[in-house]
């Protein structure tokens, strides 16, 4: 509505009062708490559509987005999902394992193995639906 009131007044020329500062305020954490619960519905369908792949062969394209120390999370190419790879299931052994954050890169042994912006295969190794969290694994 502010908005609106706001180009009206561009539009014809007009000088308006600006927004009370107590106004904007609650706009901005209205639109925060909407994008949040967005995030969390989106999760939850994700959640929901993938439950019945946890445990299965079924592979899925996944482009990594992120590293992290504790792995790496990727972004399903198929339908957009986040799923979570966490360090164990990239290598057995945590003294061989180099997550790196700063440069986006997973080593093993000293060789960089992984990197962002790498596409690999994933299976879904579980859905955690109390915490809409789905966690995934390289594809052997």
């Amino acid at each position: 509505m502010i908005n609106h009131r706001l180009l009206k007044a561009v539009i014809k020329g007009e000088t308006i009062a600006r927004p009370r500062e107590d106004i904007t305020q609650q706009m901005a954490e209205r639109r925060r708490l909407n994008r949040m619960a967005e995030r969390d519905v989106g999760d939850w369908l994700y959640a929901r559509f993938l439950n019945d792949k946890a445990g299965t062969d079924t592979r899925f394209a996944a482009e990594i987005i992120d590293v992290s120390r504790g792995g790496m999370r990727v972004r399903l190419v198929d339908n957009g999902a986040v799923a979570f790879i966490p360090a164990p299931f990239l290598h057995a052994v945590r003294d061989e394992l180099v997550c790196s954050q700063e440069n986006g890169t997973i080593q093993i042994k000293g060789e960089i193995v992984y990197k962002v912006t790498d596409v690999i295969d994933v299976t879904i190794a579980e859905v955690r639906m109390d915490t809409r969290s789905i966690i995934a694994r390289p594809a052997a």
